[in-house]
């Protein structure tokens, strides 16, 4: 996962392996503190917007997570939606 600085320049800020496959969607939580991200591998990650730094992992065997590549993602108010190509949708509560 690569973030640039689009005002400066284009100057690279942050750089790191977010996922073992393809990053398939990100999204900004209603408050703009986190953003989460889907994919291939199965996982949903949780990251601060500020510092880019991961603070959860979401996945099968922690959490009864799905089973198949993660999709799309939608954060509401207080919970993140998933969907996934294993035909489910979960809901996942969120605290700050």
């Amino acid at each position: 996962m690569r973030v640039w600085d689009l005002e400066n320049n284009f100057r690279l800020v942050s750089e790191q392996p977010a996922h073992l496959f393809t990053l398939n969607h990100i999204v900004f939580s209603p408050d703009g503190q986190f953003f989460a991200t889907a994919s291939r591998d199965k996982t949903i990650k949780i990251w601060d917007a500020a510092t880019f730094q991961l603070l959860k992992v979401v996945d099968t065997i922690r959490n009864g997570g799905h089973i198949n590549s993660v999709n799309r993602l939608l954060w509401l108010p207080g919970c993140l939606v998933s969907c996934s190509d294993d035909r489910t949708v979960m809901l996942w509560w969120v605290e700050h």
